[in-house]
C-alpha cells in the first residue's frame, strides 16, 4: 500500500488518532481500493475490510480507518455499488438491516391484482396524516414500508390516483395531494388484515393547515420541516391536544442540509455566505468575483411553484430578503439540478445535500469566517450552518392505530429507514478526517489571548487523543433543559457506547460568548456533568462498569457558530461526547 503524495491525512493522522479498532469485520476477503476525499482530493489506498451500507472500514498504512460514505469516493474492484440519496440501510444496533415488502418508487409486481388498486375515491383510512411535500411522498412511505414489515404486512403504497410513486417526480409546494397506504397479508399469530382494516392517509398540506387539524382534533399527528411556533404550541393546546414541547409529542425524523453544488472540476475553494446570497440574487455573475477562473455563472435553481424551492426560500431568500436572479435556468427535480451543474463546469446550484450526487459540495464559511461542508457527521452534529429539522407532531391523546405509528417512529429501526429515504438521519457515526482536520485548523488559528492558550492546549491535547461522536447535546431555547432530540439521543449514546466499549468517554461541555471566560468555562463543565447524569441514569450500574466517564468543559473556545446572534449562540451551547 502507499498513500498519496498530499500529506493532509498522514499529517492528520499524526494529530488526531482517530483510527478505530474495529473487531468482527462481516468481510471475509480483504481488497485493495482507493479512498478520495470529495473535499480535499487526497486519497489514501488500503483493503476494504467492511461496508455496512453507510461506513468503510479500510486497513491503510495509518491503522484500521472508517469513512463515511458520502464523504469519500471508493475506487477499485471490491468497492460496493453505491447511489448517495438511495444508500442500503446500515446494519447497527440503531438501525438493523429492514427488507421493505414493496418499493415506492416501482409497481408491484402483478399490476392486475385487484388487492393492489387503490384509489382516494372511497378510501377509508384509520388514521389521517398531514405533511409536507418531500415528507409526505418520500420519507413517510419508507417508514410506511417499514412499519409493514414489522408486522409481517405487505405495504401497498399509491398517490391519490391510485398510480404508485414515483421518485424524485417534480412537486409543487401548493398543489393537493395524498399519500394512501394499506395493509395486506397475515399479521404474526395467522390474523388476517382485510383491505379495509388498517390504512393511513397522508394529506399533503403546508404548517398552518396542520397545525389548526391538529388543534382541532381533525387529524392526531402532522410532520413539519420548521419547529412548532409559540403560537401553534397555544393554538394545539386550546384546542385540548396537550403540549408540543413536550418529548411526548415532538420528534426529531431526520435533518437536512442545504448545499452549494459546482462541477467537479471548478477550482473554487469555498463560498462566503454572502457570495450565495450573491450569485442567487444576480449580484455576483462571474466566478472571478468569488475567488475563481474567470467565466460567467451559470445558475440552476427550481421553479417558484416545486417544493424543492420552498427548501432555498427557506434558509437564503426569506432570511437574506432577496429574490431569484431573472436569468436562472429553472430545473424540475434535484435529480436533474444535481446533472446539470455536473455536465457544465460553470455551474452552481443549491441542492439538498443527501441528493448532490455527483456535483461537488463547496465548504461554505459564515459571516464570523468559520467553514463548513455538509458532510453527514456535520449536519448530524447540526453544526452546518445551511440545514434543518423534520419534525413530528402528535395530540396528547391517540387512538390506538395512531399509537402504533408514533411508537414505530421510536423504535430503533427507524434510523436505516430515514437514511433509505434519502434524509440523515440521527444515527450516530465518528468524526471522518477532513472533518477533524478542518476542526483542528479552526481551534489552532481561534485565538491568541495568551490566557485562553493555556485552556486551548489542553482541548487540542485531548481532542488529540480521542474521536469525537456524531450526537451533540443541545438545550431547549430559553433553558438548561436538554431539548427533545437531545434526550432520545441518550438512549442512541447509551447503545453506543456499549457496543463500542471504550477504554473512556469524554462529555465535554461549550458555551457561548456571552459572560465572563471563567464563568463560560464553569459552566460548560455544569452543563457536562449534567448530561453525564443522565447517561448514568439512563444507562444503569452496567454502562458504567469498566468504562471511564469525565466530563470536561471548555466554555466559549471552539465556537461552531457565530456568537453574534442569537440562533449562533443557541448552537454554541452544546455537549459534545468523544471517545478514547
Amino acid at each position: 500500500m502507499s498513500l498519496n503524495s498530499n500529506t493532509k491525512w498522514a499529517g492528520l493522522a499524526a494529530q488526531t488518532a482517530i483510527a478505530l479498532a474495529m473487531m468482527g469485520s462481516s468481510v471475509a476477503s480483504a481488497d485493495e481500493v482507493i479512498i478520495t476525499s470529495r473535499t480535499s482530493g487526497a486519497s489514501v489506498n488500503g483493503d476494504l475490510l467492511s461496508f455496512n451500507g453507510e461506513i468503510y472500514i479500510v486497513d491503510t498504512e495509518l491503522g484500521r480507518l472508517q469513512f463515511a460514505v458520502e464523504d469519500v469516493i471508493c475506487e477499485g474492484a471490491s468497492c460496493p455499488a453505491v447511489e448517495l440519496g438511495e444508500r442500503l440501510v446500515p446494519d447497527t444496533p440503531l438501525a438493523p438491516a429492514v427488507t421493505p415488502t414493496t418499493s415506492v418508487a416501482s409497481s408491484d409486481s402483478d399490476d392486475d391484482d385487484d388487492d393492489d388498486e387503490i384509489t382516494i375515491e372511497g378510501f377509508e383510512p384509520d388514521v389521517e396524516m398531514i405533511a409536507s411535500i418531500g415528507i409526505a411522498d418520500q420519507l413517510l412511505p419508507v417508514i410506511a414500508e417499514g412499519l409493514g414489515a414489522n408486522m409481517g404486512l405487505e405495504a401497498i403504497i399509491r398517490d391519490q390516483d391510485g398510480n404508485p410513486l414515483v421518485e424524485d417526480a417534480p412537486k409543487s409546494a401548493e398543489e393537493e395531494g395524498a399519500v394512501l397506504i394499506r395493509f395486506a397479508g397475515e399479521e404474526e399469530g395467522g390474523n388476517e388484515a382485510e383491505e379495509d382494516e388498517l390504512a393511513y392517509l397522508i394529506r399533503v398540506g403546508e404548517e398552518e393547515e396542520a397545525v389548526d387539524e391538529l388543534a382541532d382534533g381533525d387529524v392526531e399527528i402532522i410532520f413539519l420541516d420548521e419547529p412548532a411556533e409559540p403560537d401553534d404550541v397555544a393554538e394545539v393546546a386550546r384546542g385540548g391536544g396537550g403540549d408540543l414541547r413536550t418529548l411526548e409529542q415532538e420528534r426529531i425524523l431526520a435533518v437536512e442540509g442545504l448545499a452549494a453544488v459546482v462541477h467537479p472540476s471548478n477550482p473554487i475553494q469555498s463560498l462566503r455566505i454572502e457570495d450565495i446570497v450573491g450569485i442567487v440574487s444576480g449580484r455576483i455573475t462571474d466566478w472571478s468575483q468569488v475567488g475563481g477562473q474567470p467565466g460567467r455563472i451559470d445558475f440552476y435553481s427550481f421553479d417558484e411553484e416545486d417544493e424543492a424551492f420552498h427548501y432555498i426560500d427557506e434558509l437564503v431568500l426569506e432570511e437574506y430578503d432577496i429574490e431569484v436572479r431573472e436569468d436562472a435556468t429553472r430545473i424540475r427535480t434535484n435529480r436533474e439540478l444535481a446533472a446539470a451543474v455536473t455536465a457544465d463546469p460553470l455551474g452552481f446550484g443549491l441542492i439538498s445535500a443527501a441528493l448532490k450526487r455527483g456535483s461537488r459540495a463547496v465548504p461554505v464559511v459564515s459571516e464570523c469566517g468559520l467553514t463548513s461542508v455538509p458532510t453527514g457527521f456535520n449536519l448530524k452534529t447540526e453544526d452546518y450552518p445551511l440545514q434543518r429539522r423534520i419534525y413530528a407532531y402528535n395530540r396528547r391523546t391517540l387512538s390506538p392505530e395512531s399509537r402504533r405509528f408514533i411508537d414505530f417512529i421510536d423504535s430503533r429501526e427507524i434510523d436505516g429507514l430515514v437514511a433509505k429515504a434519502g434524509f440523515v438521519d440521527l444515527s450516530i457515526i465518528e468524526e471522518t478526517r477532513d472533518d477533524a482536520q478542518s476542526r483542528i485548523a479552526r481551534l489552532v488559528s481561534s485565538t491568541n489571548d495568551a490566557y485562553e492558550l493555556g485552556l486551548m492546549r489542553q482541548l487540542l491535547l485531548e481532542l488529540n487523543a480521542s474521536r469525537r461522536l456524531s450526537t451533540t447535546f443541545r438545550f431547549a431555547v430559553g433553558s438548561s433543559a436538554l431539548d427533545n432530540r437531545a434526550k432520545r439521543d441518550i438512549r442512541r449514546m447509551i447503545d453506543y457506547i456499549e457496543a463500542a466499549q471504550p477504554r473512556e468517554v469524554l462529555v465535554v461541555g461549550f458555551t457561548d460568548s456571552v459572560g465572563a471566560f471563567d464563568s463560560n468555562t464553569a459552566l460548560a463543565q455544569s452543563r457536562a456533568r449534567s448530561v453525564l447524569r443522565e447517561i448514568v441514569v439512563a444507562g444503569g450500574p452496567d454502562l458504567v462498569e469498566g468504562i471511564s466517564l469525565t466530563p470536561v468543559g471548555y466554555g466559549e473556545l471552539a465556537p461552531v457558530a457565530c456568537n453574534d446572534t442569537l440562533d449562533g449562540r443557541s448552537v454554541n451551547r452544546r455537549v459534545e461526547i468523544w471517545l478514547r
